[in-house]
């Protein structure tokens, strides 16, 4: 029985390989930028609504009568409960303050609130978003950390198809470690940093070398193992 190496080649082994790969990366930077997306979008609205309450609502001056700093990284939740009067009747709200803000009971506190629901306020000047903002903003942190891996690998393998075009020559992989692969043979030696399945190498492999430019293919007709990186430059 034949390998798929031997039926289809060693440049359609690499071919196959970097198509598929190709799929998961254009997924991975699709589904990043829609969670940026969501993100950017959630923070652009509640940014809105906190400006339609600081330029519709009623300035006033409350008290603070329980108050929770910041305490632990990433604390969302940090606040102030005040108390002032409407219309002649103590209304109670919570507001949401800034890591850096510091607050004591009894003392005074310039707010907006809403007439309409005095129950609904903010800090006058500079209002935090408070825990309503932390789905947005893990969305923000997932789409970087999910689109990232997807476009770094769009990009560096760009130059990739014209590499498989042009004729390959043997050559020794001769040591992988950190990414980095050396390969040797008669007349030339390289250090590359590689992407693929490079870990699938093992010492004094000889594979197939493609691509004469920057960009180079690096093939294993044994294990169908492929790699791809880049020259370095000459400095």
């Amino acid at each position: 029985m034949t390998g798929v190496g031997e039926r289809i080649g060693a440049d359609g082994v690499a071919r196959r390989f970097l198509r598929r790969r190709l799929i998961v990366d254009v997924v991975l930077l699709a589904v990043g930028a829609l969670l940026l997306a969501t993100g950017i979008a959630g923070f652009t609205y509640l940014a809105r609504q906190s400006n339609h309450l600081a330029a519709t609502g009623v300035l006033a001056t409350a008290t603070a009568v329980e108050v929770d700093n910041y305490h632990y990284r990433f604390q969302q939740d940090e606040h102030i409960v005040v108390t002032f009067r409407v219309r002649g009747v103590v209304a109670v709200a919570r507001c949401y303050i800034g890591a850096s803000d510091q607050f004591v009971v009894g003392q005074s506190v310039p707010i907006v609130y809403d007439p309409l629901d005095p129950s609904h306020a903010q800090l006058a000047g500079t209002p935090d978003l408070g825990p309503i903002g932390a789905p947005f903003l893990a969305a923000l942190v997932l789409g970087v950390l999910v689109a990232a891996p997807g476009g770094y690998r769009l990009f560096t393998r760009r130059g990739v198809g014209a590499a498989l075009r042009e004729l390959g020559k043997d050559m020794t992989a001769t040591r992988f470690r950190r990414w980095h692969l050396s390969l040797r043979d008669r007349d030339e030696q390289l250090e590359l940093r590689v992407r693929g399945q490079a870990r699938r190498l093992a010492a004094d492999t000889h594979v197939l070398v493609c691509g004469k430019d920057r960009v180079v293919v690096i093939i294993d007709p044994a294990t169908n193992a492929v790699a791809y990186g880049r020259r370095p430059q000459a400095k």
